[in-house]
């Protein structure tokens, strides 16, 4: 960068550059690449079309379907990303998907499964919390509304209103605009270093999403590998055998679990069954299960 703030060529730092024009870019790469690499992998609802006009021939196109996308793009708000979305299910490719969910799904359908990863060496369970005061409850911050950040609010409020001993920690921030609690810390954490800290930092940790029940959710299967207790609305890898399952936009029932979890009882046992059911979710295994299916697609 010169000192008067420009960028020249280059320069590690490079402009923004605006969707059209990243687009551009990225399929004219995709077009000198196509030749060299046996297998181009869409992991988003907009990238099989990048795929598709870059000329990627069919037989080494694979969607990793993560989500069913269009239900996080409201159709009268953006009418071209719903409908982009909706349609990239349609894309001749080797489908994947994240989770026996997305199998056959609305538009999805797939013969295949497999879970993201998350690195057990770093999300592991660390020193018991130092228990200075309180109960700790976590959630991670999201204000789109079916994240159901909310629902933990609501739920903490009527748990506090009755033992002021409660308290919150929000991951990110984005609270709703307006919502402050004297309870509630938010806390800005930057890699998974400081994330795993956070979820060990905690009593509990709800995750509290609305749509799309039996996905797999990050949080869930981090926050379970750090050995915390887990109150969601039925996300993989949580069960009840190793988790709280509770009702879809209910805080009665996210306050419910939370006060269940404070008096101890079953707590370690779900934990200790949690940290041996996340352990099919370590990257190695992950990588050598998705292996298999590109090697066997690209014989």
């Amino acid at each position: 960068m010169a000192p008067d703030g420009s960028v020249h060529a280059g320069s590690s730092q490079a402009p923004e550059m605006p969707g059209a024009q990243r687009f551009k870019v990225l399929r004219k790469g995709l077009r000198f690449l196509r030749d060299e690499y046996d297998v181009f992998f869409a992991n988003q609802a907009f990238t099989p079309w990048l795929l598709l006009g870059a000329g990627i021939p069919r037989s080494k196109r694979v969607y990793y379907i993560q989500a069913y996308e269009p239900d996080f793009f409201l159709p009268e708000a953006l009418p071209v990303h719903w409908l982009l979305a909706k349609l990239s299910y349609f894309v001749p490719a080797f489908k994947i998907v994240n989770s026996p969910l997305y199998l056959c799904y609305k538009g999805i359908r797939a013969d295949h499964w497999v879970p993201p990863g998350i690195d057990i060496k770093t999300f592991h369970p660390g020193p018991e919390r130092a228990h200075q005061s309180g109960f700790v409850i976590g959630c991670i911050g999201r204000d789109e509304p079916e994240k159901g950040i909310i629902y933990v609010l609501e739920a903490f409020a009527r748990l506090h209103a009755g033992d002021p001993r409660y308290r919150l920690r929000v991951a990110f921030g984005n609270l709703p605009t307006g919502w402050e609690h004297p309870a509630v810390q938010i806390v800005k954490v930057k890699g998974d270093d400081q994330l795993a800290k956070f979820y060990r930092s905690l009593d509990v940790l709800v995750a509290p999403g609305t749509i799309q029940h039996g996905a797999v959710h990050y949080p869930v299967m981090e926050a379970m590998a750090c050995g915390v207790p887990i109150v969601t609305t039925g996300y993989i890898p949580a069960n009840p055998r190793n988790a709280w399952i509770v009702a879809n936009r209910d805080p009665a029932a996210i306050a419910k679990a939370v006060f269940e979890i404070k008096q101890g009882a079953g707590v370690s046992e779900k934990v200790s069954q949690g940290l041996v059911d996340v352990t099919q979710y370590s990257w190695d295994i992950v990588a050598e299960r998705m292996m298999v299916l590109l090697q066997e697609r690209s014989a």
